[in-house]
């Protein structure tokens, strides 16, 4: 059993919180604190429970019992003995509901074997295994249950491998990427990693199962592909011992997801072996004895129980005592350093074991131990079920028969039955889980929507004041009827409320739809998987999305929170550890809800927030939510309109100038075809929240078509439903923009006023008191409340008119340079010739040329006239030189007004007249 690395990353963790610390590899890790200033107080709790590696998610919360505790047996109510095997305790049931010892050699797989036996006791225990049995009985035609172990390992080890799927890549990588399959297979696990890979559908199988064609009948068996044996040589008799590593032990991509019984629901349950210190670092023992009645409970049930603990000895033939297993099979870890390596499964407890049967010197507090059955081999059973014959409890060897086997004495032969005692008070004990399964198995046609298939390190868990809510969104592969649902909850006692909705294309949020059905599962005594029976009918159309909303409360009042977790790939290569986990997590896949808003959890900097650290040394995953459908035979429904351009899947948009009205027609498809079912009972309606943004009227002769007025601007639903074939869900946009046809302004120029103009889509003017006028830069443009447009700054702007109804048409306005119209005037004066014959004469501009409508600088430029008369660029001043003689002469002059911020240049011909007498 793979150990877990909590302890790391609490130190890490406590480092990065408190200053930040600088890491190889390129990781840097930044403090969170100055994050969490900006956060508020929710975001700080969550992060704070999340991050207490010391808490154990599914343990009590209080030192009151939990108020399912009314379900268990009091303590003076369980019988003192009690054994699921009927081979060591007489406890009133001669029936064994535990397989085989099986052997794990020649890999590291114990966790694998753990979860697969407690398996084995489960189906057997609740009858859904007909025609098989613990042990098989040839003449009566029952063969022994055996779960595939091997098809476990496979695909712990192997990420998903499909490039159609969302989450193609997500499961078990490792730091050297040169192991082979079988090196991988002999690195140990968590028990969880099988629970995780049932609860996605992946097993368990039978190794009797059908296969598909070209495939080895007996691939789920725990053996290579060829067979290849290793032996071992014992008292100089070498002996068939355990399949070869060296063989190939690969299973097809094609086989992941099979599986003989579907998971029902895990039992996480509180650990006997409690952590009272508060660190995870320096921990200090406390015996927690509601850990011990729930595993009893379980066993009680019929349920063996997988745990995990610290084993000193992994090798079969142990004959001399080992620091914490005795020459009498008994087991006592008596510190909690010693860090969980091995897992088994509980099948049975004596109370009045005595503590005396274990280690001297290193003996438990008080007597009592659970009977454990082992996978380290026995001597009971003859190949495949190789191994030691003298490890465990010593047991009568029997023949084929069932006989006693003697010796030559006459005396029973006595071999290692695979099984021991293990302490009650055992200190490393960790991560006890029963399941329970079911043998209806959908077949062609079945559906499980899920994103979380990364191999569940470890888990984590937060109890809340504030409403938090999660979710996952689906996308319907076919037409689906949902059936199920499932979650994963901590705290005992947890309630399970969920809601499902159907969502229109471009979600932004799992509620942005029309909720179908709500329900309730639980209060589950203890927490870990759970399946729910959805009790309304959600039939779900093809391609429609539809959201699984869950609020998990606790008896406390709190809101429960939690999340699966994995080791990052950093942080596996820093502290050698030698595999690391994958999620992948898409935008629009999982949601988490507070603070009075969904969050999409595929965001890293929300990931942030929520882990306050953590995310630099887990790897996350998505939500443990998912959807069981099953592909329904009848039609899909779907829309069709007048303009087929404005209906797309799920969705109409009110496109067009004008279109305030849409005829709809509901239509049936199977397959290809189109069919209308023989006298469908079909309702339109428009939900709550939708009210008053459009009108529905129903055709009276014929219920399949209607037609939609819009009312006003906004985002609302219609459903259409059929009795027997589902509903259809479909987001209608009416935009604010085109209810009426405005005349667009274009480009004004500087200081131009001008008038809207707005019509009906009858061409009738609608008074301006209709609407709210705005600009959206009064300094370019303004507006009257009469509709009156005037250019007050160059630049772009908006001019909005907006209904009470909130319709908005806008007229894009574009201010220029305005004209400066010259108005020019020429003039004639009069001259004595006499008054130039003493020299030339300058007449101001004035007396011949006046310049009105002028907004920039003047210049002149004389274009035609008299060599003797002149005029001035810059002032104008005309200059009559000696030498004009008498006469009329007319002068053509340019005159040139400047350009200026707001205005463009501008240039007129003015004539004047020089009279000469």
């Amino acid at each position: 059993m793979k150990k877990y690395l909590r302890q790391l990353i609490t130190v890490l963790l406590t480092a990065v919180i408190a200053v930040g610390t600088v890491f190889p590899a390129g990781m840097v890790f930044a403090a969170e604190t100055q994050d969490n200033k900006e956060t508020n107080s929710t975001l700080e709790e969550i992060a704070k429970q999340l991050a207490d590696q010391t808490k154990d998610p599914f343990g009590y919360r209080t030192e009151k019992k939990a108020s399912s505790s009314k379900n268990l047996k009091e303590a003076a109510a369980f019988p003192s003995k009690f054994d699921l095997s009927a081979k060591f305790i007489e406890d009133g049931d001669e029936t064994p509901y535990v397989t085989p010892v099986k052997f794990q050699n020649p890999f590291g797989s114990c966790w694998g074997f753990a979860a697969i036996a407690a398996a084995e006791t489960s189906i057997l225990g609740d009858g859904l295994a007909p025609g098989y049995a613990a042990v098989a009985d040839p003449e009566n035609d029952i063969k022994q249950l055996d779960l595939s172990e091997k098809h476990v390992i496979n695909f712990i080890t192997k990420p998903l491998d499909d490039k159609s799927s969302s989450q193609n890549g997500e499961g078990m990588y490792y730091v050297d990427p040169n192991l082979k399959l079988t090196d991988k297979f002999d690195l140990g696990g968590n028990t969880i990693f099988a629970t995780g890979l049932f609860a996605s559908g992946m097993g368990p199988n039978r190794e009797d199962r059908n296969v598909p064609e070209g495939i080895q009948e007996d691939i789920f068996a725990y053996k290579g592909l060829n067979g290849e044996i290793e032996q071992s040589k014992v008292n100089g008799k070498w002996n068939d011992y355990c399949y070869s590593a060296e063989d190939d032990w690969d299973m097809p991509e094609e086989l992941r997801f099979k599986q003989s019984y579907m998971l029902e629901e895990s039992f996480l349950l509180p650990s006997p072996a409690k952590n009272v210190s508060q660190s995870e670092t320096e921990p200090v023992y406390g015996y927690e004895p509601r850990g011990t009645e729930a595993i009893k409970d379980q066993l009680l049930n019929k349920r063996a129980v997988e745990i995990g603990f610290y084993a000193d000895t992994s090798m079969p033939n142990q004959e001399t005592e080992g620091m914490f297993i005795s020459k009498n099979w008994a087991h006592y870890t008596n510190t909690m350093e010693a860090p969980p390596n091995h897992a088994v499964t509980i099948v049975g407890w004596d109370d009045t074991y005595p503590k005396e049967n274990f280690v001297e010197g290193k003996q438990p507090p008080e007597d009592g131990a659970w009977l454990v059955k082992n996978s380290w081999g026995s001597g009971e059973e003859s190949f495949p079920n190789r191994g030691s014959a003298d490890w465990g409890i010593p047991v009568p060897k029997t023949d084929e028969e069932g006989n006693a086997v003697l010796d030559e004495n006459g005396e029973p032969v006595m071999v290692g039955s695979g099984y021991f005692w293990l302490s009650y008070y055992d200190q490393s004990l960790t991560t006890p889980e029963a399941l329970k399964f079911t043998s209806e198995i959908p077949s062609e046609g079945y559906y499980l929507d899920q994103y979380d298939l990364m191999p569940v390190g470890d888990y984590t868990a937060a109890e809340l004041d504030q409403e938090i809510m999660m979710s996952n969104v689906f996308k319907a592969d076919e037409k689906e009827q949902l059936d199920y649902i499932s979650c994963e909850t901590a705290s005992p006692d947890t309630t399970v409320e969920y809601e499902i909705y159907l969502l229109p294309p471009g979600y932004k949020n799992p509620q942005e739809g029309v909720k179908v059905a709500s329900g309730q599962g639980g209060p589950y005594k203890y927490g870990g998987f759970h399946k729910i029976k959805v009790t309304d009918e959600v039939l779900i159309q093809k391609d429609q999305y539809y959201s699984i909303v869950l609020t998990l409360k606790t008896p406390d009042n709190k809101y429960g929170f939690n999340l699966q977790t994995g080791t990052k790939e950093e942080i596996a290569s820093l502290f050698g550890e030698t595999s690391w986990q994958k999620g992948v997590i898409n935008p629009g896949e999982s949601f988490v809800y507070f603070d009075g808003k969904w969050n999409d959890f595929s965001d890293e900097k929300f990931q942030s927030k929520v882990l306050s650290g953590m995310q630099y040394f887990v790897s996350l995953d998505n939500l443990p939510i998912k959807g069981y459908c099953k592909k329904v035979q009848n039609l899909n429904m779907y829309l069709i309109g007048e303009n087929p351009v404005d209906l797309k899947p799920y969705e109409i948009e009110w496109t067009g100038m004008y279109q305030v009205s849409k005829n709809l027609i509901l239509r049936f498809r199977k397959d290809k075809a189109a069919v209308m079912p023989e006298d469908p009972e079909i309702k339109w309606e428009i939900p709550a929240g939708s009210e008053g943004l459009f009108d529905l009227v129903v055709n009276e002769q014929d219920s399949s078509r209607c037609t939609l007025t819009a009312l006003k601007p906004g985002t609302g639903y219609l459903v259409a439903s059929c009795e027997g074939i589902g509903s259809l869900v479909v987001r209608v946009n009416i935009p604010k923009r085109g209810w009426y046809d405005v005349w667009d302004v274009g480009d004004l120029s500087y200081g131009e006023r001008t008038l809207l103009f707005i019509n009906d889509p009858e061409g009738t003017a609608v008074p301006f008191s209709t609407f709210t006028l705005t600009s959206d830069n009064p300094k370019v443009a303004t507006v009257t409340a009469k509709g009156f447009v005037k250019a007050v700054g160059l630049g772009k702007t908006v001019i909005r008119a907006r209904d009470q109804r909130g319709v908005e048409e806008i007229v894009h306005v574009r201010v220029v340079k305005g004209y400066q119209y010259l108005n020019l005037k020429g003039k004639k004066l009069t001259l004595k010739a006499a008054e130039l014959s003493s020299g030339p004469k300058t007449i101001k501009r004035t007396k011949l040329i006046t310049v009105k409508g002028a907004k920039g600088k003047l210049t002149f430029k004389k274009k035609s006239g008299s060599k003797l008369i002149t005029i001035s660029k810059k002032t104008g001043k005309i200059t009559v030189k000696q030498g004009l003689k008498q006469g009329t002469y007319k002068i053509k002059v340019q005159v040139t007004a400047g350009a200026t911020k707001n205005y463009r240049k501008a240039s007129e011909i003015v004539t004047f007249k020089i009279v000469v007498k």
